[in-house]
């Protein structure tokens, strides 16, 4: 009976990861994409909100996605809401030193709701810092971790980024 309840763990705690995992990929994979056509499209406040609209309509649990331009200002959005990001930390860190970010908010900015946010860089032709791309996934600490199956308890679970912080828990 134990090595089936350790065996139904671990099959636990790799599904509930690999949610996690997928959604975050998504992100990933839309914010860089999305990435590509932002400089285009940052002037036409309609054609970014039906662009980042319908992205976020119809990708579960994607709450927000943007674009944040090279000074700072967010004006291409899924939710026509426009915010100064320039003397964010954030912003600043991702502007001097260009790169994938994912971290977990518990209050998203413009979601209000806790949020795992993956900001990808927008790099121009000529190679330099072009903006960022921020797209905002829902996490729910109620739903986050696996369930209990069987006889195993059910069981918390939280995962970090490459730089050690905490990302998402199931424990809130």
């Amino acid at each position: 009976a134990e090595e089936r309840a350790s065996v139904a763990l671990r099959g636990q705690t790799v599904e509930a990861a690999e949610r996690e995992k997928e959604l975050i990929q998504t992100a990933i994979g839309a914010a860089r994409a999305f990435g590509a056509v932002a400089p285009d499209i940052r002037d036409d406040a309609d054609v970014c909100a039906e662009l980042f609209g319908r992205f976020v309509d119809e990708t579960e649990d994607v709450v927000f996605a943007g674009y944040i331009d090279g000074d700072g200002h967010m004006r291409c959005t899924s939710v026509r809401v426009s915010m100064n990001f320039a003397a964010s930390p954030v912003f600043q860190d991702i502007a001097r030193n260009p790169r994938l970010l994912v971290r977990l908010n518990p209050r998203g900015p413009i979601s209000d709701l806790p949020v795992v946010i993956v900001t990808v860089p927008v790099v121009g032709p000529d190679g330099a810092f072009d903006g960022a791309i921020s797209i905002s996934v829902e996490h729910d600490p109620q739903t986050a971790g696996p369930r209990s199956a069987g006889d195993v308890e059910p069981f918390e679970l939280v995962t970090f980024n490459a730089a050690g912080e905490l990302l998402t828990a199931s424990l809130g």
